[in-house]
């Protein structure tokens, strides 16, 4: 992938806008559509079209650079949400396709009527254009391949799929559902005989569980080492405990309590790690594996086996990445070891972000120069 590419435009973003029905562009929109080909971030709020916008980035893409959609990448949280992008890059290029078909075989229909009366040119003009783009090897058949759009999740899985067998990982892996995953952190600490803290006054089995799950899906999600982990709690534990038995005695009753909630944190702290040790390798050993371990994985496959990275640069001309607001730090860390200085668009808006609790990093917006640029001032 070539990084800040530009093009020589056949079609405006107005032009394409008016020709596959999307609303006009404004100054902003088509400064975002029509940006060079290298790493852009795209940072608007709630109702400001963006989604829309992307679609039509692609659009302007396909047309005047020639990408074909299947070498477009796109990803996202939900199944739900990798659907409907999906669907709007398609309807965008069918019907940028549908009147391609109809101009050049010289059929005057109710769609291409109403296109002439939309856009700024003739029908003549129109033709030419389209003819252009055909010399240029773009047809309708290639406009109507479908755009490659995943969750995050699912593409981390993919990779780890097609490549993982290459550094040792077995096949035949189960990716679990979060009831699954309830189960087995259960059956685990129900088995545990080792100390798990002081248990919160109200707290049940459940909430126990769940502060587990969470704690456990964070240190893949941060990519956190389970033994500096214990190490970190110990000291803060050693650091309390050691106020407390020094100066206890000269604190109120409200620093008291603050400080008993800090050693009741750190000591589950410190215990969880090795409840959470025991969680993963059950897993393992039944073959079985959540989104954040297989997230995690593709950070270690991305890292030692070059090849991955290799093969998706020479797959995906184009890459948007949405809702990158609620990424984690292993996910951007193993997009950026694979397209790190490539053509990658990412959109979000900071005062959206939801997933916190599933380990997204609040640095993702205003770290994105820094891990996918190796010069940051390439940043568009």
């Amino acid at each position: 992938m070539t990084t800040s590419k530009q093009v020589k435009e056949l079609f405006s973003a107005a032009d394409l806008a008016a020709l596959t029905g999307a609303n006009p562009p404004t100054e902003e929109q088509s400064a975002v559509i029509t940006a060079p080909r290298g790493q852009l971030l795209v940072v608007a709020g709630a109702g400001s079209g963006k989604t829309e916008t992307i679609a039509n980035r692609l659009v302007y893409w396909v047309i005047n650079a020639g990408i074909v959609p299947e070498s477009i990448l796109g990803l996202t949280f939900t199944r739900k949400a990798a659907g409907e992008m999906a669907a709007r890059f398609a309807l965008r290029l069918e019907r940028f396709a549908s009147l391609m078909e109809s101009v050049q075989n010289r059929q005057q229909t109710a769609e291409v009527t109403a296109v002439l009366k939309a856009a700024d040119f003739d029908l003549d003009q129109l033709r030419q254009r389209f003819d252009t783009l055909a010399q240029r090897g773009m047809t309708p058949e290639l406009l109507r391949h479908p755009v490659s759009v995943s969750t995050y999740d699912s593409y981390a899985g993919t990779l780890l799929t097609e490549f993982g067998t290459l550094v040792g990982r077995e096949s035949g892996f189960t990716t679990i559902t979060d009831a699954a995953r309830y189960q087995i952190m259960t059956d685990v600490v129900q088995s545990w005989t080792g100390a798990l803290g002081v248990k919160r006054e109200g707290e049940n089995t459940e909430h126990l569980i769940k502060n587990l799950l969470s704690l456990a899906n964070d240190t893949n999600s941060h990519l956190v080492d389970l033994a500096e982990m214990k190490q970190t709690y110990r000291s803060y534990l050693s650091a309390a405990q050691h106020l407390r038995d020094s100066e206890g005695s000269e604190l109120n009753g409200t620093a008291l309590r603050h400080l008993k909630s800090i050693l009741n944190t750190m000591e589950f702290g410190r215990n969880a790690t090795g409840v959470i040790q025991a969680f993963n390798e059950r897993k393992q050993e039944l073959m079985m594996a959540d989104f954040s371990d297989q997230t995690r994985e593709t950070v270690h496959l991305v890292e030692q086996l070059s090849v991955v990275g290799e093969s998706q640069r020479e797959r995906f001309q184009l890459v948007f990445l949405d809702e990158f607001q609620d990424t984690s730090v292993a996910q951007m860390r193993f997009l950026s070891g694979i397209f790190r200085d490539c053509a990658v668009t990412a959109v979000g808006d900071p005062n959206q972000a939801i997933y916190g609790w599933r380990g997204a990093s609040a640095a993702s917006m205003e770290d994105f120069g820094d891990i996918f640029c190796t010069d940051p001032h390439q940043l568009l």
